[in-house]
């Protein structure tokens, strides 16, 4: 995928996310499978590793030189962060500002094969490899979030 089309669908998973949160009914966003996220709670880890983890990654990729990338625990980052009472346009508010930072930077950005080191991965982690795992992330929660929907509506019907 080209820069362009990459920096769009950036955009457009993020309206998609935003647009389909927010039509889902207040009594649903907290109903969850045993063992399995709420759509409240999936929301909030997106919003979570895009604003600690993706937007900081990309932040130090574009200023510095091959920085060293931490690993983000999200599991440990949510369970000692989430919270069930935060408002759902908070939510939606913090992970498009986020995505629009991201955005920004990586627009502006000249090469996007400058790259930090990974400690998790151990590996190089490229601006390109960034930009496109943001938004396999999002889509990916996304369709998460929708089969929540769907099971909700599946164990209603009986």
């Amino acid at each position: 995928m080209n820069r362009q089309t990459v920096l769009d669908l950036l955009q457009r998973s993020a309206d998609d996310l935003q647009r389909y949160v927010s039509e889902i009914p207040a009594d649903r966003l907290h109903w969850r499978e045993p063992g399995e996220w709420s759509a409240h709670e999936t929301l909030a880890h997106v919003c979570e590793v895009e604003r600690e983890a993706f937007l900081p990654r990309a932040k130090r990729i574009t200023t510095e030189h091959e920085p060293r990338l931490p690993n983000f625990e999200s599991d440990a980052w949510h369970t000692a962060h989430y919270d069930p009472g935060r408002p759902l346009a908070e939510l939606l508010a913090d992970f498009a500002e986020a995505r629009r930072q991201e955005i920004e930077l990586l627009a502006a950005a000249p090469d996007w094969s400058k790259w930090g080191f990974h400690e998790g991965m151990q590996k190089r982690y490229s601006l390109n490899y960034l930009a496109q795992y943001a938004l396999a992330h999002t889509w990916e929660h996304l369709h998460q979030i929708a089969g929540t929907q769907k099971a909700y509506e599946l164990e209603r019907q009986g």
